[in-house]
């Protein structure tokens, strides 16, 4: 009943901070301790299971914006385009190999130095461990992150050069611009970069893969200096 490619899984509620905590909540399993992740109990059964899956999120925006800005000023003129997404959430499949040390052969992130512990009982981050008897790792809205954004994807700066310059030079016009491509971008993901389309890949599975981050590259910065002629 969702949109195509919503994201499915258990529903994180926060860290456990003690063992009564623990007690009075759904069993999880033998091994959940103090610094894991609470899932919610959706079919109220009081245990943890893959019945308590459930609609997470979704990569489709709730709405897109574009805004182009034309500026003159004498010879001068300046062109903007911004693009912007809201609404759209990302799962952020990054998070899978680099917060968990149970996947100890890959790189892992600077945000495990936050981890929680007894003494960094505000943090987000499951606490660290190596065999993750709570299973931390499954699929679950702990990845899925908001990723609104503002893109200024090209800004153009350009000089037409006066009209006695372009006639010793028998031309009509001619101007000299800058070009730059993807400029910025304004979002609150934390990843590489909040647009994550369709990934390319030969797998008809794969064309669920709508929003999910697996770091690939993103989008290069570029500049391009030119000339119009117009004889």
């Amino acid at each position: 009943g969702e949109s195509i490619a919503s994201f499915y899984g258990w529903e994180a509620n926060g860290i456990f901070q003690s063992q009564s905590e623990i007690d009075s909540h759904a069993k999880q399993s033998d091994g959940t301790s103090p610094g894991d992740i609470r899932f919610n109990d959706i079919n109220n059964d009081d245990v943890i299971d893959d019945k308590d899956r459930t609609f997470i999120g979704n990569p489709h925006p709730d709405l897109n914006m574009n805004l182009t800005l034309d500026f003159e000023y004498k010879n001068f003129d300046l062109n903007l385009f911004f693009r912007s997404s809201f609404g759209n959430e990302v799962y952020d499949l990054t998070r899978y190999y680099s917060d968990f040390y149970n996947l100890s052969n890959y790189n892992k992130s600077s945000r495990i130095t936050n981890a929680w512990s007894p003494s960094n009982t505000a943090s987000e981050i499951p606490r660290l461990s190596l065999n993750d008897p709570n299973n931390n790792i499954r699929p679950s809205s702990y990845y899925v992150k908001d990723a609104s954004f503002v893109r200024l994807q090209s800004l153009q700066m350009g000089y037409n050069m006066p009209e006695n310059i372009i006639e010793n030079l028998s031309l009509s016009r001619l101007r000299l611009y800058l070009n730059v491509q993807n400029v910025f971008v304004l979002t609150n993901y934390d990843g590489v970069d909040p647009e994550i389309g369709l990934q390319n890949n030969s797998s008809d599975s794969r064309n669920l893969d709508i929003g999910v981050d697996r770091a690939i590259y993103p989008p290069s910065r570029t500049f391009t200096l030119g000339l119009n002629v117009s004889f």
